[in-house]
């Protein structure tokens, strides 16, 4: 007897350790309360025993990640892949949906047509210089507060799909779901995304200095190749021209959102040094992708 179709698909990308995954699963339960909704992990198979139990009324389904590396964006892709839902959200273990996410995502696009809807995110957990630069630099366009209304950019740490729409731009994510590919194929094939924020997730994760630049370098990369494969050549050339000024945009756009939340400047001046070293590894690597895109639009 084939199971009922879930209301809700949450896909859940795990980064951290045993405990950052047991964690977020216990907060996707706690988010999840009171809808019909599904958890889908993928994992290489070696960590397929750190997954506890399932809690109680939220159905688990692990995907093994076999041949995909240590690469998030193909994990992500095989997790959507085997979604059942008609709305998938796709998450990652360093943030933490808020108790009531799942009915605010099934409510906004239940009333909403947009294709891609997404959030906002917060930080309440104390952390080091390293985690509060890799917040200003990665999220500091979701620091509430936001309002609500049409964007060109979500997270991929809380974002949800009509998989309707997801489907249509499929030949997007074959074996690779990065946001920035998926958002501009969706806004090319005449979607729209919106910012929602109502949809909160709580970020907080512990790292090195050097595995937050590798990480920078590694999307800085992904970017680049993103951005060369929908810029004619003119405009790459440009893109490229400018590269030296990526980190001074980076630093400075980071700080522009302190506008919105003044209250964490103390901890952006705690951050700049390690915020500048990261932005410079988000540099290295867009121009590494600018340059060894091989698909360019002439």
């Amino acid at each position: 007897m084939t199971p009922p179709t879930p209301a809700l698909s949450v896909v859940l990308v795990s980064l951290g350790d045993a405990t950052a995954l047991g964690r977020a699963i216990t907060a996707v339960a706690a988010a999840c309360e009171g809808i019909d909704a599904e958890l889908v992990l993928p994992l290489p198979r070696p960590r397929h025993n750190e997954v506890p139990a399932a809690p109680p009324r939220l159905a688990l389904r692990v995907v093994d990640t076999a041949g995909d590396g240590d690469d998030p964006w193909a994990w992500r892709a095989l997790g959507v892949r085997a979604a059942h839902a008609p709305i998938v959200a796709t998450l990652e273990d360093h943030a933490l949906p808020v108790p009531g996410y799942g009915a605010q995502v099934l409510a906004a696009h239940a009333t909403n047509p947009r294709a891609a809807i997404g959030g906002v995110v917060t930080k309440t957990a104390p952390d080091g210089a390293t985690g509060w630069a890799m917040y200003f630099l990665d999220y500091g366009r979701y620091i509430p507060p936001r309002t609500a209304g049409p964007t060109a950019w979500l997270s991929a740490c809380n974002v949800t799909y009509k998989r309707a729409a997801l489907d249509r731009v499929a030949a997007s994510w074959p074996h690779h779901m990065h946001e920035t590919t998926v958002h501009l194929a969706l806004l090319a094939a005449g979607e729209e995304l919106w910012l929602e924020p109502r949809l909160v997730v709580d970020q907080h994760r512990q790292q090195s200095l050097a595995d937050a630049r590798a990480e920078l370098r590694r999307h800085g990369a992904a970017f680049g190749r993103d951005l060369a494969s929908h810029l004619a050549r003119p405009a790459r050339v440009l893109r490229l021209v400018a590269a030296p000024l990526i980190p001074v945009m980076q630093v400075a756009r980071a700080a522009s959102h302190l506008r919105r939340a003044p209250h964490l400047l103390p901890a952006f001046v705690r951050a700049t040094p390690v915020l500048v070293a990261l932005a410079l590894a988000w540099a290295g690597g867009e121009l590494r992708g600018l340059l060894g895109h091989q698909g360019a639009r002439p």
